[in-house]
């Protein structure tokens, strides 16, 4: 009897793989478009930002220039989890939603890194550009800037990684214990709690929607039950549809505010208004404070979204923001 249940499952599976278009004006997808259009032009501000506040790396004798190729790869990846969504292929949306949160808190992970990285310490920074006006010793104390950049001798295991990573070798055999030790979301939110702020942040607010997030989401990618292949069936999940796209706006969602939470504290620049920078292209005295605004579409997200996960995060990230950004 077991078998012949079996069987009649399998060949109702098998039954079920025709592919299905979802009209544009279904209900459902136009929920699930607006909220993919709005993530896109937030990514899309925050990679605008990036390409204005560009970050160097020195590997030897190359330089490396880090912008907003990370985030603008992850619009991409929100338009392919469209066209699964728009086909009914709901597994494969999922597993393209983990990796746009791996990737996003991956750039995360780079950028935070990056900015720790260690040049003069205290006592050479002292000693060699105390006094300005002393241009020898301004000058041994660059150049010993540079050696230490360039020769990378003061870099953390972490921090080679991604060198690695940046001078695309991370994928050799040679870089297996980086790939093991460093690459991984998990790592990545390991790594970055090694700041204070951040280590708070996550624990007070934003562990609960991570373990969530990461439950979901790998139910998905290693398909923890058979419902999670059968989501990939169009003919299965067509009339299902209306759950699942709630599941997935809802992961989204979830995803955006853990990425602008943290880079609210990591780079909180990621989030000034372009205004201050408009006055200055045209040649006017910006208004006194305009450095500290933040863009409107950022403030929306924190009022509808990140403010909806606990009014105390929003209160946090206005308070524990380095450059005292006005949320």
């Amino acid at each position: 009897m077991m078998k012949l249940v079996i069987l009649n499952l399998v060949r109702e599976m098998a039954m079920m793989h025709d592919s299905i278009e979802i009209d544009d004006n279904d209900e459902n997808l136009i929920v699930l478009k607006e909220t993919l259009d709005e993530m896109s032009d937030l990514l899309d501000f925050t990679s605008d930002s990036a390409f204005q506040q560009i970050q160097m790396e020195w590997i030897g004798n190359k330089t490396y220039l880090i912008q907003g190729q990370a985030l603008d790869a992850a619009r991409h990846t929100l338009s392919s989890i469209w066209g699964c969504c728009k086909h009914a292929c709901f597994s494969d949306a999922f597993t393209l939603v983990r990796k746009f949160r791996d990737d996003l808190v991956q750039y995360l992970f780079v950028i935070s890194t990056l900015n720790g990285i260690e040049g003069l310490s205290e006592e050479e920074a002292e000693k060699y550009l105390n006094d300005i006006t002393d241009t020898d010793k301004v000058t041994e104390g660059l150049n010993l800037l540079l050696e230490i950049i360039s020769s990378g001798r003061k870099k953390k295991p972490h921090e080679k990684a991604v060198d690695s990573w940046l001078d695309n070798t991370l994928s050799d055999d040679a870089h297996f214990q980086d790939r093991r030790l460093y690459f991984d979301a998990s790592k990545y939110i390991f790594l970055l709690k090694n700041d204070d702020t951040i280590k708070n942040c996550f624990e007070l607010y934003l562990k609960p929607l991570w373990s969530t997030l990461d439950r979901e989401l790998n139910n998905y990618v290693h398909a923890n039950g058979i419902k999670y292949v059968m989501s990939n069936l169009p003919n299965y999940i067509y009339d299902r549809r209306k759950d699942i796209i709630v599941h997935l706006v809802s992961a989204i969602r979830g995803i955006m505010v853990i990425f602008i939470s943290l880079i609210i504290l990591i780079k909180p620049l990621s989030i000034q208004s372009c205004d201050y920078i408009n006055y200055l292209d045209i040649g006017e005295t910006p208004p006194e404070g305009s450095e500290y605004w933040v863009a409107s579409i950022i403030q929306n997200f924190i009022d509808a979204d990140i403010a909806r996960v606990s009014s105390g995060l929003k209160q946090f990230l206005k308070e524990n923001n380095k450059y005292s950004m006005q949320i």
